[in-house]
């Protein structure tokens, strides 16, 4: 089971940092990161979730604002920035990320 709320405003995840540095590397190598996000979504599927079930609380709980922080200076930093979300909330991360790029 993975975890995911969804989000009228993807950005709700997003520092201002983040998101206008981001914006940059969109405008000059948009294709890297998507090829990085797509990526890091499909190496959810091959990860083991058994510790999330545990994790009864996080069920429809909306994840924590600002997961993705910082500046990000190309695609090595998003994917960086990707890395370094919770686990248990990467998921909802990299579904931000995908739903703003596109």
């Amino acid at each position: 089971m993975l975890h995911t709320v969804a989000l009228p405003d993807p950005t709700i995840l997003m520092t201002e940092e983040f998101r206008m540095s981001l914006d940059l590397v969109l405008a000059f190598r948009g294709a890297q990161v998507r090829g990085i996000v797509e990526e890091a979504q499909t190496s959810l599927h091959e990860r083991d979730w058994s510790f999330l079930v545990a994790a009864e609380g996080l069920i429809a709980a909306a994840p924590p604002s600002h997961l993705l922080r910082g500046e990000v200076t190309g695609p090595e930093g998003v994917a960086d920035a990707i890395s370094r979300v919770e686990p248990e909330w990467r998921l909802d991360a990299l579904m931000a990320l995908d739903d703003y790029i596109d």
